[in-house]
């Protein structure tokens, strides 16, 4: 709060807040490529119809979710 009423942000605080953006970037690019690697694996597997279809709505359901985080 004190931060706040002098208007101001510390030098500090700015290079913390950039860090952790670099980490929250680095996350979201292991999962985008965790998702096209499964996605991957997933076409080249010999997979029953059904099965295929519920694999699908769990990538999709999972991959709508991350999209809204």
């Amino acid at each position: 709060l004190g931060n706040l009423n002098r208007r101001f942000v510390s030098r500090r605080i700015v290079e913390s807040l950039h860090d952790r953006l670099r980490e929250t970037y680095d996350i979201v690019l292991s999962t985008e490529r965790l998702f096209k690697d499964w996605q991957a694996e997933q076409q080249g597997q010999s997979i029953d119809v059904l099965e295929r279809q519920r694999r699908r709505f769990l990538y999709e359901k999972l991959s709508a979710h991350f999209q809204e985080e």
